[in-house]
């Protein structure tokens, strides 16, 4: 049975990995979104869902006659950080500094790691493509992650994406060794809460 290609609007070599690792086959699009979203101070996963929900209205589809089949799978998302305390929401640091004052921040208090989905099917019209079925949701996991400052360039040594990562909070490969307690959907932190992709998809007739 021929398998369907999941299109992934990301970048994000995490995400990349964690479809790689779960066996499910995939391409990368680009899109046009700010990653700034709709700001709400009341609702932090409304928050993160709306810029993924933006990635996927500027997302840059192939054409249709690219596409053998009549349909194609698009999955956007996007992560953010926030403290438990002082509810600061930590997206990426600018510098290797502003990365270091984010950790010293984390160390302090735990963080909310949330991260926002959009999956949709789209079929082919006379115009191009045209959402069918779609799924939006969030997953939250709560975590604990302590740097030592004596361990500091080590972490950057062996953790480079962490100049790239939200709150410069890297908690996969070796910087699980700093994550002191965890609860949540751990590939849902890394980028893609893997369990309810795979239901997802199932419901709108994936072939994985």
């Amino acid at each position: 049975m021929m398998r369907d290609t999941l299109y992934l609007g990301s970048q994000s070599s995490s995400r990349q990995q964690l479809l790689t690792q779960t066996d499910i086959q995939f391409r990368i699009l680009e899109h046009e979104s700010g990653e700034c979203g709709l700001e709400n101070k009341h609702d932090f996963s409304a928050h993160v869902l709306s810029i993924a929900y933006d990635k996927m209205r500027t997302l840059k589809l192939p054409k249709p006659s690219s596409i053998q089949t009549n349909y194609l799978f698009a999955l956007t998302a996007d992560t953010l950080i926030r403290t438990s305390k002082s509810l600061q929401i930590l997206g990426k640091p600018r510098d290797k500094s502003d990365a270091i004052q984010m950790l010293e921040q984390i160390s302090q208090e735990s963080i909310e790691i949330v991260t926002g989905c959009c999956l949709e099917r789209m079929v082919k019209t006379a115009d191009g493509w045209s959402v069918e079925q779609f799924n939006h949701w969030t997953s939250t996991a709560v975590a604990e992650f302590y740097v030592d400052p004596e361990r500091i360039d080590l972490y950057f040594e062996k953790s480079p994406m962490a100049l790239y990562a939200c709150g410069a909070c890297v908690i996969e490969g070796p910087g699980q060794s700093f994550l002191k307690n965890f609860s949540g959907s751990y590939s849902g932190a890394v980028g893609i809460p893997l369990f309810e992709l795979v239901q997802a998809l199932k419901a709108m007739r994936f072939k994985l």
